[in-house]
């Protein structure tokens, strides 16, 4: 028999927190698209969101680990790093394109840390979630990771073509995959319902990277259809 849960928390980065970039003046700000106090409602969650702009999940377990320590008491937990993690430093890729570089988290690192935070979520009694990764548009994340004087044919020279940048995020999103197939953990395919559509370009900001309104009501409707298929789990007791 399920146990019910009823204290949710979001741990993530920009995704999660609903950022997206205005098309007037090219700044970020909070939107409110995927709703996740909506779904609370439906549901009679409790919902606490401490996704944060630019965490990476060496970041993010350390914050979660110090707001248990602080007291804070969750059911369930849902988890949504990878974005950050896989981007580089791109003005010293621009300034030495013959040479190696290190994203934020190494694969391997990202998939230790991962895996350290769903046992120690189980371990104090609370379910993990995990969530794939929106794509990127390559052509648009380049063109803005490269505004401000990064030189982007030094870019494309250590990249090799545009198109390793989309390929590049996606091996982070198969992590996911991967980890929550190791560990039988749930996973949230936000990835999935993106990809079904034919022109993505349509529900991604001018940044390449976050989802727009669009995009994030998209992200809405499959957290929804995943707490529909999920009830048992998220109806009050």
């Amino acid at each position: 028999m399920h146990r019910i849960i009823q204290k949710i928390a979001l741990y993530g980065d920009s995704l999660f927190r609903g950022v997206v970039l205005s098309s007037d003046n090219h700044r970020y700000r909070i939107s409110h698209g995927i709703d996740i106090e909506g779904i609370a409602r439906q549901y009679a969650l409790e919902v606490s969101n401490n996704s944060k702009f630019g965490y990476t999940i060496d970041r993010g377990f350390s914050v979660l680990r110090r707001n248990l320590e602080q007291g804070a008491h969750y059911d369930a937990v849902l988890l949504e790093y990878g974005g950050n993690d896989c981007n580089f430093d791109w003005a010293k890729v621009a300034a030495a394109p013959d040479e190696n570089h290190d994203p934020c988290t190494p694969r391997p690192l990202f998939h230790k840390i991962y895996v350290e935070i769903i046992a120690y979520l189980r371990d104090r009694g609370i379910t993990p979630v995990l969530s794939t990764l929106p794509p990127l548009c390559p052509e648009r994340f380049l063109n803005w990771v490269c505004r401000d004087g990064v030189n982007s044919a030094h870019v494309l020279h250590w990249l090799g073509d545009v198109g390793a940048i989309y390929r590049y995020q996606e091996m982070y999103s198969r992590e996911v995959e991967r980890i929550a197939q190791e560990t039988s953990a749930p996973v949230i395919d936000i990835r999935g319902a993106f990809l079904e559509q034919r022109r993505l370009g349509d529900f991604i900001c001018e940044d390449g990277m976050h989802p727009n309104e669009r995009g994030q009501h998209l992200i809405h409707t499959v957290i929804s259809d995943f707490a529909e298929q999920k009830k048992d789990l998220f109806l009050p007791a």
